[in-house]
């Protein structure tokens, strides 16, 4: 009797189920039978009917609390869109801020502030006393600023000074170099102090001594260097390494034109290759046709800081003709621009 009940009560959940199908309805899934019951309490990874199976491990095995996806239809994902890199800006070579140098109660330098970027030539100008060789003493750590910061490549010069000096070559005014040294020696030298390998440092040295024609003398002691032999020498030697920042102080006083030449030209080239250099020289005409951009100093203060392409426009205009009249019109010697271009 059991059986015939529990078999007329199969038949109706069936004829429910194909009357509901008739209606337009989803049919109901039928109860499992006793024995499939059975077999899935003896196998814990199965599941209830109408469901499938968990997906497999990496081994065969299935996951006992992972499902499979309920459906097969395609699901629309939207990407979200990446954002566009940043461009940033490059490190300037240089950063002066508020920059100011006192003497007791003389001000050599006051408040200048400068920025000078990869690849830029800059002149700086100015009549005697106004404040460059102090402002390029600071620049490279020989004398400490009373007021404001340098910066050289993102470093500080006064907080870390041995490490903004490994991105700084500079050339001061009046010489000091090491005399019981012979030329090659004193290259090699400052080759170590770059920590410059092996390779890289006999192949520039060798390009350095061509280019100042210092090859018949890299054997003679310093000493017996004569004064423009010496200044050649000095230059080439902060050329070691290409330093992000190049700062000569009247570096070219005392060349022959055939040395200037060839300097300007690898100097030209150490900018082109993204260095910086700040160049101090009363050569005016020289440096209107070398540097892309001029800063005067006047009484320690910044007087004027224009590019190379500003300048190229006031002579077009007529305004002034060369440098040398501007420098005279903003240092107030305009009764001397007669006397230099009659």
């Amino acid at each position: 009797m059991a059986h015939r009940a529990r078999r007329l009560a199969r038949r109706a959940r069936f004829a429910r189920a194909r009357h509901g199908a008739c209606r337009g309805a989803a049919p109901a899934a039928p109860d499992p039978h006793p024995r499939a019951l059975a077999a899935r309490r003896r196998h814990p990874d199965t599941r209830r009917a109408g469901r499938p199976l968990a997906p497999r491990r990496a081994g065969g095995e299935r996951h006992p609390h992972r499902r499979s996806p309920r459906s097969a239809l395609p699901v629309l994902l939207t990407r979200r869109p990446r954002p566009e890199p940043r461009m940033t800006a490059p490190t300037p070579a240089l950063v002066l801020e508020n920059l100011t140098k006192r003497y007791r109660r003389l001000v050599a330098v006051n408040q200048v502030n400068l920025s000078i970027a990869p690849g830029e030539f800059v002149a700086l100008i100015g009549p005697n006393g106004a404040g460059k060789s102090s402002t390029m003493g600071c620049v490279a750590g020989i004398t400490a600023p009373d007021e404001g910061s340098v910066h050289i490549n993102g470093v500080d010069v006064v907080a870390n000074p041995v490490e903004a000096r490994k991105h700084l070559g500079f050339v001061p005014q009046h010489l000091a170099m090491l005399d019981y040294l012979t030329g090659l020696e004193y290259l090699h030298f400052v080759a170590e102090l770059r920590e410059l390998p092996a390779a890289q440092r006999d192949a520039e040295i060798e390009e350095l001594l061509a280019i100042t024609e210092l090859e018949d003398a890299r054997h003679v002691v310093l000493k017996e260097y004569s004064g423009g032999m010496a200044r050649k020498l000095a230059i080439a030697s902060v050329l070691l390494g290409s330093p992000k920042l190049l700062v000569l102080d009247e570096s070219f006083v005392g060349l022959d034109p055939e040395s200037t030449a060839r300097l300007r030209t690898r100097l030209q080239r150490h900018c082109d290759q993204g260095g910086a250099i700040l160049l101090s020289s009363h050569i005016l005409d020289m440096l209107e046709r070398l540097c892309s951009r001029f800063v005067l100093l006047q009484g320690g203060e910044l007087a004027m800081d224009i590019s190379r392409a500003e300048l190229d426009r006031k002579m077009k205009s007529g305004e002034v003709r060369d440098l040398t009249e501007l420098y005279l019109k903003t240092t107030g010697k305009i009764d001397l621009i007669g006397n230099i271009n009659p």
